[in-house]
């Protein structure tokens, strides 16, 4: 059997083309991460990341797994093999409160293979020592957002490399892009929201 598709795998005959098994996935959330893992498929299972980790799909239907818990290495995706699922360090922070870190190997050894558990979620909040030390009113939706845009420009600081000191605070009329500071020639180059490029410069 042929399979292809994301979330609905329609199963082909390979000789006819004719749709012969259709599976769909119930859980397609919170954050899904088909951009980032390729997907595996085992003569048993179809993988994915529809929870955001590693998601077990059975190919007769009678199963789904999600393990938003295990999320591999961008780029490469977990590794099925010798009955265990392989997965690398993760170097994304989306998950970061649920993700198993480093080099795991993962098996089942508890017998509980195709099962459901309902695990019951409880709000964690980690207070550091400056919980409720800030003054001054907080920030409204349409200013977070705002800042989030890029709209209310952006903020570089110079630190001193032995202590961390603040030395020199540079402003922007847009918000740098993620990922998008470059350094040659001895400057730093800043990639802006708004589509322009800010040069810095010791000279």
């Amino acid at each position: 059997m042929d399979w292809c598709g994301v979330r609905d795998l329609n199963g082909r005959d390979p000789k006819t083309g004719k749709v012969v098994r259709t599976l769909s996935q119930e859980m397609a959330g919170p954050m899904s991460h088909d951009r980032c893992y390729r997907n595996r498929i085992t003569h048993r299972y179809y993988l994915n990341s529809a929870s955001g980790g590693s998601d077990f799909v059975k190919l007769d239907g009678t199963a789904e797994t999600p393990n938003p818990w295990a999320r591999p290495t961008c780029g490469l995706a977990v590794m099925p093999a010798n009955g265990m699922l392989y997965n690398g360090p993760s170097v994304c922070q989306c998950a970061i409160g649920t993700m198993a870190t480093g080099v795991n190997g993962f098996y089942n050894g508890c017998g509980n293979t195709d099962r459901r558990f309902n695990v019951s979620i409880e709000p964690r909040l980690v207070k550091g020592p400056a919980f409720g030390t800030v003054e001054g009113p907080a920030a409204s939706a349409e200013q977070t957002n705002a800042s989030y845009a890029g709209r209310n420009g952006g903020i570089a600081w110079l630190l001193d490399a032995a202590d961390g000191r603040p030395l020199q605070e540079l402003r922007f009329d847009a918000a740098p892009v993620w990922d998008g500071v470059a350094i040659a020639h001895n400057s730093l180059f800043v990639c802006l929201k708004d589509g322009s490029v800010v040069c810095l410069s010791a000279k």
